[in-house]
């Protein structure tokens, strides 16, 4: 069994650009498993699902278009940025805002390759404000990890310039595929509870 086990991390901090790579990760170690079956077709089973949907992800957020191609510009996942984040703050070194927008443009391609509005910009000053001028530092907590709040105002940017949306930090009960090739591959079609699965596989292993 394999597991993209980062993917629900990350919808759970509702970071978009890492969740879109674990799946291209994801996506890589099932090609493997692919080529493996179209060796031995007969005897394979190949079955890609998710035992639940975290984040109630959203694709459009209101106007008729999506700009994932953004995604590309983060260069490290929301957790990584909050370390970083932190150890600028533990240096005790003064560092001004054009000083914190170089350092989000290196990490997050923020007024790089990125244009901002008004208000996305407002939202990230804000909290480096917060965090670096009042000294005033409240983690955003989820399941996994305790998120600065730079980092948190960071996210929040790089899902509005992506159009992407989200409805929760926890898991949802939003549908998930259930995709199936091979032996015993008719036995995944239709809905099905996520307990179902095993159960599927054992009877298409004969069990």
């Amino acid at each position: 069994m394999v597991e993209g086990g980062k993917i629900d991390w990350a919808c759970h901090g509702n970071d978009a650009a890492t969740v879109f790579q674990e799946v291209i990760d994801m996506d890589q170690a099932i090609q493997v498993a692919y080529e493996f079956y179209k060796k031995h077709p007969k005897e394979t089973l190949i079955v890609v699902t998710a035992d639940h949907e975290t984040g109630g992800l959203g694709l459009g957020t209101g106007p008729y278009k999506l700009n994932l191609k953004a995604l590309n510009a983060q260069k490290q996942s929301q957790n990584e940025l909050s370390r970083a984040i932190t150890n600028l703050r533990r240096m005790r070194k003064v560092i001004n805002w054009e000083e914190m927008k170089e350092f989000l443009g290196e990490k997050m391609g923020f007024w790089k390759e990125l244009s901002l509005n008004w208000e996305q910009e407002k939202l990230l000053r804000d909290a480096y404000e917060d965090s670096f001028v009042k000294k005033h530092v409240v983690f955003e907590e989820s399941l996994y990890a305790k998120t600065e709040p730079l980092a948190v105002a960071a996210k929040k940017v790089m899902s509005q310039l992506a159009y992407i949306g989200w409805c929760s930090g926890g898991h949802s009960a939003g549908y998930v595929p259930v995709y199936a090739i091979g032996a015993g591959s008719q036995l995944f079609m239709g809905k099905m509870d996520n307990t179902e699965i095993p159960q599927r596989i054992a009877k298409a292993a004969r069990y």
